[in-house]
């Protein structure tokens, strides 16, 4: 265990995703978020399998362990992603981001309950922080609409799919220290799982090409590939009620980078900037406590 180094794998992450994030946002002016989430998956998983070819163990891998991988990958990126496209498709982006970046108080109990950790009580403060900052930077105004409240659930099945990978990582790891291999396989069985409700996306949100789109995506995914890795290692190092939370500051920097490559089409309002301020002392509480 070093919580240090887990902390700076999950920043790493964070600060990642973010690059990936604003890179998806332009990117999807071209073309549909599955197709976006599918040539990245698809380009991440070609890119892991012939690295971890030459530096991991494959022949050490026993088919428990194989599983614990693959279920995680199907629950993270898959399962979840599937539910974040359909959560925006069916109650709109204003409603489904603050209930997605409940994860990591999700992800906390689950390992309380599953793992036996004790994050303590500064840390959980800090988690709470981080929650509310996700919170106040995903809220917007947006026209009202028609939409049944059944579909509140999938944005929360989203934040307990990412909840459960995170334990079964951490879980898995310590029988095979492994992230390379891992999230090899975790990426592996997410671009089938995105099919399974392929059905259900509305119509924008399905198979759309377009060759700056796809070229785009192409480069974004090798972004967000790093960042899966970096997600994945800290597991290795650390607790999940250090890791989630500070990988979930990623909306931090997703607004910082956005000021300076999407200028003009950032509105930086009072719950942004409050939202930033708790992001930002969430996350140095929780490093400070893991050093």
């Amino acid at each position: 265990m070093n919580p240090l180094l887990a902390s700076f794998f999950a920043l790493a992450s964070s600060v990642l995703f973010a690059v990936f994030s604003v890179m998806a946002r332009r990117n999807m002016r071209h073309t549909s978020a599955f197709t976006g989430s599918l040539i990245t998956l698809s380009i991440g998983t070609v890119v892991l399998v012939v690295i971890s070819v030459f530096l991991s163990s494959w022949r050490e891998l026993t088919l428990p362990v194989a599983l614990w991988f693959l279920a995680g990958g199907a629950l993270a990126p898959g399962l979840a992603q599937a539910l974040m496209f359909l959560s925006i498709g069916y109650i709109g982006v204003g409603r489904a981001m603050p209930l997605i970046t409940v994860t990591p108080f999700f992800s906390t109990l689950v390992a309380m309950a599953w793992l036996g950790e004790r994050p303590g009580a500064v840390v959980l403060g800090a988690t709470l922080f981080v929650v509310a900052g996700c919170v106040l930077l995903a809220l917007r105004r947006e026209g009202e609409k028609p939409w049944r409240r059944i579909f509140i659930l999938m944005p929360m099945a989203h934040a307990i799919s990412f909840a459960f990978a995170a334990s079964i990582r951490k879980h898995v790891l310590a029988l095979m220290p492994e992230p390379l291999l891992g999230a090899t396989l975790s990426y592996a069985i997410s671009v089938p799982m995105l099919f399974v409700f392929y059905p259900f996306l509305p119509e924008d949100q399905r198979l759309s090409f377009n060759r700056v789109g796809v070229t785009g995506f192409a480069v974004a995914g090798s972004i967000l590939t790093l960042s899966f890795f970096c997600h994945f290692t800290s597991y290795r190092y650390g607790d999940v009620s250090i890791i989630a939370p500070i990988v979930y500051t990623a909306p931090l920097f997703s607004l910082l980078l956005a000021r300076i490559w999407l200028k003009g089409e950032e509105e930086i309002t009072w719950q942004k900037t409050v939202g930033a301020v708790l992001l930002f002392i969430g996350m140095v509480v929780i490093i400070w406590q893991a050093a």
